[in-house]
């Protein structure tokens, strides 16, 4: 399979990217203007494992970043069955496999350097054990993986927080019992960016709803193996 990969790499690299190449922005999000890319994918079926597919995602210079392998890739529900991110400096960062979409069995993550991070094992996406090493390659107290981002004083806070403001606001009478929904994103020092709009009602109704997502405290915010990550969020509010 590796061979096939090289083969049809090399074959791309003295053509340029072949019509079948899926140019992609930063959020990874497919676009049709390959100057406006940040990555490109292609898709290539191994014909050593019948129904198997790897989805590669390169950045612009050649070095691959994502490797997923897929069965029953070209139906509607395909299934991911290993997950391979890499460093800039071309060193795996994280490794793992699944079943059914599930993790299942050894997930490794490696420092830049190469040495070994984390070692988790999963059965049907339970942790069963784990260890963690720090950059010299001594073994450290355990940690998760992912830490999800947390509203200061946790989710019944960030519920009053909500009522409170909803109360406060005023609003057309017409828009009373309207149910709105907004997507923002967390950041790494837990401020909050990037607020959008859903479904909304009406832009008096919609604004407000902005406002209250918007002034909302700084969240303790996600951590990704060991490192702050930027997250997205949805949240509904009722009037």
């Amino acid at each position: 399979m590796k061979l096939v990969f090289v083969l049809i790499f090399f074959i791309l690299a003295i053509n340029g990217y072949s019509q079948d190449t899926i140019y992609l922005d930063k959020k990874y999000k497919k676009i049709d203007q390959k100057e406006l890319a940040k990555y490109y994918r292609i898709v290539i079926q191994d014909t050593d494992h019948g129904k198997k597919v790897a989805e590669q995602t390169f950045n612009l210079n050649g070095k691959i970043k994502i490797e997923r392998i897929y069965s029953n890739y070209y139906k509607k529900n395909k299934s991911l069955e290993k997950n391979t991110i890499w460093y800039e400096n071309g060193q795996i960062h994280i490794e793992g496999n699944y079943t059914k979409k599930k993790k299942d069995g050894y997930f490794y993550s490696f420092w830049e350097n190469g040495k070994l991070k984390r070692k988790d094992l999963y059965k049907k996406e339970n942790l069963v054990e784990g260890k963690c090493w720090n950059i010299e390659g001594d073994e450290v107290e355990y940690y998760d993986f992912e830490i999800q981002p947390e509203f200061p004083g946790g989710r019944e806070a960030l519920v009053l927080y909500l009522k409170e403001s909803i109360n406060y606001v005023n609003i057309p009478s017409s828009s009373k019992g309207q149910k709105i929904k907004i997507s923002f994103y967390i950041d790494t020092d837990g401020s909050i960016v990037d607020v959008n709009l859903i479904k909304g009602a009406d832009s008096i109704t919609d604004n407000e709803a902005k406002k209250i997502i918007q002034n909302m405290p700084k969240w303790k915010p996600a951590i990704q193996d060991g490192k702050r990550v930027k997250v997205k969020r949805t949240l509904p509010l009722s009037f």
